[in-house]
């Protein structure tokens, strides 16, 4: 079932070393949209069309935003992945997944003039 493969992924696998909000993001993304929606499913009966639907079309209507959606992606791929390495699987069909970049964030920018530092709006 997916619920075991959830929590056999290590969430050191789905964030960079020494993210502190890793295994928070890992549990919220877990509890919240992979549980209620495919939770009950074995690993090797998922077909990539029902995870193209929770990440392209449920996560969107259910107002999820991009970072979690791309978060969500991540989990699900590291999971299918580990089921693949084990024989669980034949591919990993996550990876072919595409989804959008979040919107980058903008920031205050500056530029030097002469000796000062003048911020740019």
């Amino acid at each position: 079932m997916i619920s075991f493969w959830i929590w056999v992924v290590p969430p050191k696998t789905i964030t960079r070393e020494g993210n502190y909000h890793g295994s928070q993001e890992y549990g919220y993304a877990v509890k919240n949209h992979i549980v209620p929606y495919i939770g009950d499913l074995r690993i090797s009966e998922v077909n990539r069309e029902t995870f193209f639907n929770l990440l392209v079309k449920v996560l969107p209507v259910e107002e999820a935003s991009q970072v979690t959606i791309r978060a969500t992606r991540k989990v699900l791929s590291a999971m299918c992945q580990m089921a693949f390495d084990e024989g669980y699987r034949t591919s990993n069909p996550v990876r072919s997944i595409r989804i959008q970049q979040a919107p980058a964030q903008r920031g205050q920018r500056h530029c030097m003039v002469g000796q000062r530092q003048v911020r740019i709006e």
